[in-house]
């Protein structure tokens, strides 16, 4: 034999007590407690991947979440563009309501009108105080 030491031979008894040379020896029968350990820990392997993996049910429960949070963005957004369409529609159809925008946010006023400019404290300083004592 090139390289080496001999290969053993196997042999197994068999059931009459002769030798058979070549066959692999006989392990015995598997046990049930080797079956349920290997069957517990595929079952365990297999929840932890249902409960954290990144489609587990942990995960799909926090887009439930996410899901419910967007669609309430969603329905404030919709009356929101509603309300902006209603006050285009009335601002195009209503001079009025065109030009309270025009006076209110720019601050713009008619040739005949009378300007009064107010300090900014003025309603502090307008607001009437009590007199202690006098009813």
């Amino acid at each position: 034999m090139p390289g080496g030491r001999p290969i053993p031979e196997v042999t197994r008894q068999t059931d009459r007590g002769s030798a058979v040379p070549g066959a692999r020896p006989d392990r015995g029968p598997v046990r049930m407690t080797t079956y349920l350990l290997g069957s517990l820990c595929v079952s365990v392997a297999l929840l932890a991947v249902f409960l954290f993996g990144d489609r587990g049910i942990l995960e799909a429960k926090k887009q439930k979440e996410r899901l419910s949070l967007m669609q309430a963005e969603i329905s404030r957004i919709a009356a929101d563009n509603e309300r902006l369409e209603e006050e285009v529609r009335r601002l195009k159809s209503d001079p009025a309501a065109a030009e309270k925008i025009v006076r209110e946010e720019l601050n713009l006023v008619r040739p005949d009108d009378i300007v009064i400019v107010l300090p900014p404290d003025w309603k502090a300083r307008a607001t009437p105080t009590p007199v202690s004592g006098v009813e």
